[in-house]
Parts: structure tokens; C-alpha cells; sequence
């Protein structure tokens, strides 16, 4: 998931992303699809926009970062897998824009 920088949605994580956490071939694109559509359902069903961004990553306009570590999560398990043995979490702070914006 994608987070921009403007007043109503701006995180200090930019991007949210999924990985496979051993770095292997067994995680395959089929995984990362369950898990994407999975996450579609859950932010269409709380209303959540579901509008892909530049880099085909959902932008919802969540409260905080830890609102969209949770749904990922919840979508990770949706899709039948389990949280850091099928699927890992990975972030991009966008470190450089914390001076920016005083963080």
C-alpha cells in the first residue's frame, strides 16, 4: 500500500509492502496475488479506496502506519497464509522526507 504526502494522507512509512521472507523461489506470483486480492476484499468491504496507484500499489487513507501493517496482515491470513513464514512485511520509510516534515 502507498501513502502520499499530502495533509489528509500523509504516514511517515510510504509504501507498505509484501515480500517472500526467505528470499527463495518457492514464494511464487500466485502468492502474491491471493494476498493482493485478499487485501482488495478487505478495503472494499470497510470502504477503503480501492483504486490502484502508479506502481499498481492500493493508497486507503489509513489512520496510521500500524493500521496498514494490520491489514496487511489480516489480508496475509485471508488469503490462507501465515505472517512471516509464507509472507513478510516490508516498509520504505522515504527517510529522507522525515526532515521535511520535522520527524
Amino acid at each position: 500500500m502507498k501513502a502520499g504526502c499530502s495533509p489528509s494522507n500523509w504516514r511517515r512509512i510510504r509504501g507498505t509492502l509484501i515480500r517472500d521472507p526467505d528470499y527463495h523461489s518457492r514464494w511464487t506470483t500466485q502468492t502474491g496475488a491471493n494476498h493482493y486480492a485478499a487485501l482488495k476484499t478487505l478495503l472494499h468491504a470497510r470502504g477503503l479506496k480501492t483504486a490502484v496507484g502508479d506502481e499498481g500499489g492500493f493508497a486507503p487513507d489509513l489512520a496510521s502506519n500500524e493500521a496498514a501493517c494490520d491489514l496487511i496482515v489480516e489480508a496475509i491470513e485471508k488469503a490462507g497464509f501465515r505472517p512471516g513464514d509464507d509472507i513478510a512485511i516490508a516498509l520504505d520509510p522515504a527517510a529522507s522526507s522525515f526532515a521535511a516534515h520535522g520527524m
